[in-house]
């Protein structure tokens, strides 16, 4: 047979790790999907989340606090995004230091407040990533200095990053003690960068919701917005114990959305976070036909 292999989590319990005499004893969160040949059955325990992208560290350029809404690019892209819990579903990896000052991202420089070390991310044509700073009214103005500002990102996205299981086996960096390396899991939650034909059919749904979910065609809209799914659908179940709002979705070039997936569980956390926290939600991938 083929090999199988699956992630498990152990119980969040203080009795879930049991120690008695020679042997341990593991109590899982979650049944085993599988059946496994005790003989053969290897349980590999140091694993680790992994997400797309190479880091990079640079110097983006100098401040100059005379200057108002300045303006800066990264040099290499394209910038890596990760799956979040915010409303477009994604977060760049990118970690931004001025005089050795972390600043953070902001959808929108308006009435962000004088002091506020905080700058606006947007992508360029070309792909490149731009930042736009504040004018000392909104947002504060970058601090002076030479090649005083500096950042740490990742580079790389897209579909190339969904990997079967077992596809990974070179480290570029090799810490001491790991002799190698493998996912145990096939990757999942990327897409390329938007097209123009997809922007156009992607606008609208984002101006319908305002990153808020109060009908069922805004919790659709909303998970057809969302970074990582291609398709949605809602529907109403007005009778029985399922009684409440049922959403199923799916991932780029018909990928599931298995449950267990980032792109999942931060989905469902963002329509309980803008949609109504009080509604019976169910949230399922789709099942082909």
């Amino acid at each position: 047979d083929l090999p199988v292999t699956e992630i498990a989590f152990i119980a969040a319990d203080p009795t879930a790790v049991v120690h008695e005499r020679d042997q341990t004893v593991l109590r899982l969160a979650a049944p085993l999907a599988n059946v496994y040949a005790r003989a053969e059955l290897r349980i590999n325990a140091n694993c680790a989340a992994a997400t797309h992208g190479e880091t990079v560290a640079e110097i983006v350029g100098s401040g100059d606090a005379q200057v108002a809404n300045a303006r800066l690019a990264l040099r290499q892209g394209p910038l890596t995004f990760v799956s979040a819990s915010t409303p477009s579903g994604r977060r760049a990896a990118l970690a931004l230091r001025a005089n050795d000052l972390l600043w953070a991202e902001v959808p929108s420089l308006y009435e962000r407040g004088p002091t506020e070390r905080v700058y606006a991310l947007a992508i360029d044509e070309q792909g490149r990533a731009r930042l736009r700073f504040g004018d000392g009214v909104e947002g504060a103005r970058l601090p002076g200095g030479d090649h005083n500002v500096r950042a740490v990102y990742r580079k790389g996205l897209g579909l190339a990053g969904n990997l079967p299981a077992g596809r990974l086996t070179t480290l570029l960096s090799r810490p001491l003690g790991v002799a190698g390396v493998t996912n145990p899991a096939p990757a999942s939650g990327g897409e390329d960068p938007e097209t123009e034909a997809q922007a156009r059919d992607n606008a609208p749904l984002t101006v319908r919701t305002l990153d808020r979910a109060v009908s069922v065609r805004d919790y659709r809209d909303f998970a057809r917005a969302f970074a990582g799914i291609a398709k949605a659908h809602a529907l109403w179940l007005a009778h029985g114990p399922a009684r409440g709002l049922f959403v199923t979705v799916a991932g780029e070039r018909g990928a599931a959305v298995p449950e267990g997936s980032d792109t999942y569980r931060f989905l469902r956390a963002a329509l309980t976070r803008y949609g109504d926290p009080a509604l019976a939600l169910r949230l399922a991938s789709f099942r082909a036909a």
